[in-house]
């Protein structure tokens, strides 16, 4: 791996591996692996605080689980351990490990290491990407695809909230409907969901509860797991089935954007637990605590493929 050393150099700033605006999540390269790690690497001595104590990571070196470049590197637990030995076996780290962390040190970390007009580079990057937010904004704008303004929102919010029966047609019983209800409502809107899409579902949820004759659920409820009508068919006039309820792009989108309690106890167990099963005598609040931060970044991922999927149907 001489040659790599030798070679001349780029700098590459480290929010560019943060950039969701511009580079969406997906599966790494080896090329692109490493890069991460370099770029995660501390570039001074300092402590850092683990589960049962501190540990103390000199220049050149990070400190990470298998899981959590699994999950970041949309790979499998197995594949990593597999490349960071290619890494260690061509001389570009070097590691101490266990079977759930490894103290990684990047050999030559030097050579790789930031400029000393690095922020100048940093400060031109961040300067590019506030460039390219201002034009997507303008370019949204020109489209017509402006904000809602407040008056027209209100108005918006208050017609989807009147919708909602105050009490149950079925039970009798109080749907609980508060002012807490318009601040979600109005943050669906403002998410993306359109007040026709909204309240077409509130109506045909209360329609088919009085078809079934089945209690409604409390409207906070109802908000924070909003049926998906989507797939689902029902019968014309004439009793036959019509093709299931076409979505627009903007709507389709938010689905991938926003998904309901269902999918993500489905994606839960079928795509995460398995591989972060609870240790033996692990309380429900210890295993939580132990794997939120790969939960958060794995459930992120996975949304993000959904919202790139829809986009990509477009």
């Amino acid at each position: 791996m001489g040659s790599l050393r030798m070679s001349s150099f780029i700098s590459v700033p480290r929010a560019i591996f943060e950039d969701e605006s511009l580079f969406c999540h997906e599966k790494f390269s080896r090329r692109e692996a490493f890069l991460d790690l370099v770029q995660k690497a501390s570039y001074e001595r300092k402590t850092i605080p683990i589960r049962g104590g501190n540990i103390t990571i000199e220049r050149g070196q990070l400190f990470v689980t298998v899981r959590r470049l699994a999950t970041r590197w949309g790979w499998s637990v197995g594949k990593v351990q597999d490349v960071l030995r290619e890494f260690e076996a061509v001389k570009l780290i070097e590691r101490k490990s266990d079977s759930v962390s490894n103290t990684i040190s990047i050999v030559d970390y030097d050579v790789y290491s930031k400029p000393s007009n690095a922020n100048e580079y940093e400060n031109r990057y961040e300067n590019q990407h506030e460039n390219r937010h201002n034009t997507n904004k303008e370019k949204k704008e020109k489209e017509g695809n402006k904000e809602i303004d407040s008056s027209a929102l209100k108005d918006a919010v208050e017609r989807i909230y009147g919708l909602y029966p105050t009490k149950c047609p079925i039970s009798g019983r109080a749907t609980g409907k508060s002012s807490k209800d318009k601040q979600r409502i109005e943050s669906l809107l403002k998410k993306g969901l359109t007040e026709e899409m909204l309240s077409e579902t509130i109506k045909r949820y209360i329609e088919e509860s009085k078809t079934s004759v089945s209690y409604i659920k409390n409207f906070s409820t109802f908000l924070n797991n909003i049926p998906d009508y989507s797939q689902q068919k029902t019968k014309d006039a004439s009793g036959d089935d019509p093709a299931p309820a076409k979505l627009t792009k903007e709507e389709d989108i938010w689905r991938a954007a926003n998904p309901t309690k269902e999918e993500i106890k489905k994606w839960f167990e079928e795509n995460f637990y398995p591989f972060h099963l609870k240790n033996e005598g692990e309380t429900d609040e210890e295993y939580w605590a132990r794997i939120r931060p790969d939960y958060d970044a794995a459930k992120k991922r996975w949304i993000d493929n959904r919202v790139l999927y829809r986009k990509q149907k477009y």
